[in-house]
């Protein structure tokens, strides 16, 4: 009994029998109350016409992901006048409706969720033992936000960020309820001038979410000045991947074969200071440690290639995909990443020669 108790399940459960397998354990279990109110008439019964089970997912016991197996009844309606003739009482406490796991797993869910996102709180339930994809703890975060804040109509929290009217050509700006997660406006290009007529129009904003463009930056403080400004999650993960990156491409040799003999402490310091005095002499550093980076690979698959081993041998060993080794041999060399210019629509060459320069 001591083990049953351990489970700590709600008060109107019955525990019948623990089956422990080897991956799971099952916990058959009933309802203690044998009685119920009909939702129509409001006439009590007590006579129960069948039963039937229900299987919800409950929080992990003893390092294995547990199952509720409720045996539910349905009951006769007594009233003869009564339109309903039977009927099934709702788990309140337990599950919601339609609900396939315990109210208690789902409240576990939201708070991974809510701490730490999508992805890393799907790994994090995997430990947890009680597994759940990234996109099912985003819709139970945002379900549960949605209820929170249904009905109120004051605007507090926005997030901003690009998109694309036609990717490669034509960007415009998002703006985003995150209290509500809907979309609130969509504004025609990326100007700090249009952002900050677009705060200046709605008032009473508190909290702006943005990346890490200077244009945002400067519309947030010209048109909301007392808003705070804060970046998202992936953002602060995106700036501490970059910083480490540009720590690892500007010593590759080094990292490859003298990793433990190298001071990181004193390269992260002379990075700090370089992208704090000069910013965009840092952009180019790490532009171009990215180039050096990459004529280094490129040699080592082409030594590779040399002592007979195979494309997909030699992308596994330097750790790019197969298609872009091939590609690299294809051209007999490394080819550098450079931002590509919007390419100009040939429409309008000819409309312009027919004369038709307006519009």
């Amino acid at each position: 009994m001591s083990r049953l108790r351990s489970l700590d399940l709600p008060r109107s459960l019955v525990v019948r029998r623990v089956v422990a397998l080897d991956n799971r354990v099952e916990i058959e279990v009933g309802l203690r109350k044998r009685s119920a109110v009909c939702p129509d008439c409001q006439c009590p019964t007590r006579r129960i016409h069948s039963f039937y089970q229900r299987k919800l997912a409950d929080l992990p016991w003893q390092g294995r992901p547990a199952t509720l197996i409720v045996s539910v009844p349905r009951f006769f309606c007594q009233t003869m006048l009564c339109p309903r003739r039977t009927f099934v009482t709702p788990l309140e406490g337990i599950t919601v409706r339609h609900g396939r796991q315990t109210t208690r797993l789902a409240d576990l869910h939201y708070y991974i969720a809510h701490t730490l996102g999508g992805s890393a709180g799907a790994r994090m339930t995997v430990r947890l033992c009680c597994p759940i994809s990234a996109d099912t703890l985003v819709r139970r975060l945002l379900s549960r936000v949605q209820n929170t804040t249904k009905g109120t109509a004051l605007t507090r929290v926005v997030g901003v960020d690009d998109w694309a009217w036609r990717r490669g050509h034509h960007y415009g700006t998002i703006v985003v309820d995150l209290e509500k997660n809907d979309v609130i406006d969509l504004l025609p290009d990326r100007d700090a001038d249009t952002l900050a007529r677009w705060l200046q129009v709605h008032p009473g904003i508190e909290i702006i979410a943005r990346d890490r463009a200077g244009t945002y930056a400067d519309g947030c403080r010209r048109g909301a000045p007392s808003a705070l400004q804060v970046t998202d999650r992936w953002h602060l993960l995106k700036n501490l991947s970059d910083a480490f990156v540009s720590i690892l491409d500007r010593f590759t040799t080094t990292v490859r074969t003298l990793t433990r003999q190298m001071n990181v402490s004193t390269v992260v310091s002379k990075i700090s200071e370089t992208i704090r005095a000069h910013p965009e002499e840092a952009q180019a550093v790490v532009r171009s440690a990215s180039g050096e980076r990459r004529d280094i690979l490129f040699k080592e698959a082409l030594a590779l290639k040399a002592a007979g081993h195979s494309i997909q041998a030699i992308a596994t060993t330097i750790g790019v995909e197969r298609k872009t080794v091939r590609r690299w041999f294809q051209r007999g060399h490394a080819p550098p990443w450079k931002r590509t210019v919007p390419s100009r629509s040939i429409l309008v060459a000819e409309i312009s020669q027919k004369g038709c320069t307006s519009g």
